[in-house]
């Protein structure tokens, strides 16, 4: 893995707009564009809806893992693999170890649409899967698989207890100059996930266009006291918000 500066400069330098995946293997993007369409009116096809990740963050996270060029990756959430996918598609190279993914409800909720996916854009070779809670998977690995990962991609459950236990795990796994890429940033919960990790471990956040990626600078070495405020933004507007298209009510509490 490059050291941490150099893994800066990539993250600073890439241009993550522009769209080249046109130009993967013919049966990787036929399934990518089956993902982004739904086709179940042949006469009247549509782009999905949410739930899958949409074609502009495919191209920032194709060129972003090109760049990188890991020799292992690993993601929390599978769904319908689009991101899976285009993370393999990026980092096949003479060397590249493959990718793990973790999701509890792939069989139960998904009817295994992602690792179809897979095995329908020809990466299963590469591709090793967990059907288990990133709480229990992530230690298991620690404890049984002995790896490591140059890249992590967290785009699961974005509650934030759930996204700071993924990121502590994930920090086991990732060596000095990894790392680790957030999806829906915007999320309050995931926002001030990153914005402890800024503030209190040896990790650089920059945005990376829709993603926030963290690069880990060193090793953990805070002594047993260190604490540093972080910035918990602002849930009302956006659990209203989230309320509105969903008509799910927002849990509002606040305690004295």
């Amino acid at each position: 893995m490059a050291d941490p500066q150099t893994s800066l400069a990539i993250l600073e330098g890439t241009d993550l707009s522009e769209d080249r995946l046109s130009t993967l293997d013919s049966q990787v993007y036929s399934v990518l564009e089956d993902i982004w369409t739904d086709r179940s009116d042949p006469a009247n096809p549509i782009a999905r809806g949410g739930g899958n990740l949409k074609r502009d963050k495919c191209v920032a996270l194709h060129n972003l893992v090109s760049a990188i060029r890991p020799t292992s990756t690993i993601e929390i959430g599978l769904f319908m693999a689009t991101s899976a996918i285009v993370i393999m598609a990026a980092a096949q190279r003479a060397g590249y170890l493959g990718h793990i993914a973790m999701d509890p409800v792939q069989s139960s909720a998904m009817n295994n649409a992602g690792i179809k996916n897979i095995e329908k854009a020809g990466l299963t070779p590469a591709f090793s899967f967990l059907e288990a809670e990133s709480c229990y998977g992530l230690p298991y690995i620690i404890m049984n698989k002995k790896m490591s990962f140059d890249f992590a991609f967290i785009d699961a459950s974005h509650h934030f207890d759930h996204t700071m236990i993924e990121f502590f795990y994930l920090d086991r796994l990732i060596p000095v100059g990894g790392i680790i890429g957030f999806d829906d940033v915007g999320v309050p919960a995931v926002k001030a996930a990153i914005n402890y990790v800024a503030a209190n471990r040896h990790y650089a956040c920059r945005k990376t266009g829709a993603f926030i990626c963290a690069v880990k600078m060193a090793e953990d070495s805070r002594h047993w006291f260190e604490f540093n405020r972080f910035d918990i933004p602002e849930t009302d507007q956006f659990l209203s918000n989230i309320y509105k298209k969903t008509g799910r009510p927002p849990r509002l509490k606040k305690y004295d």
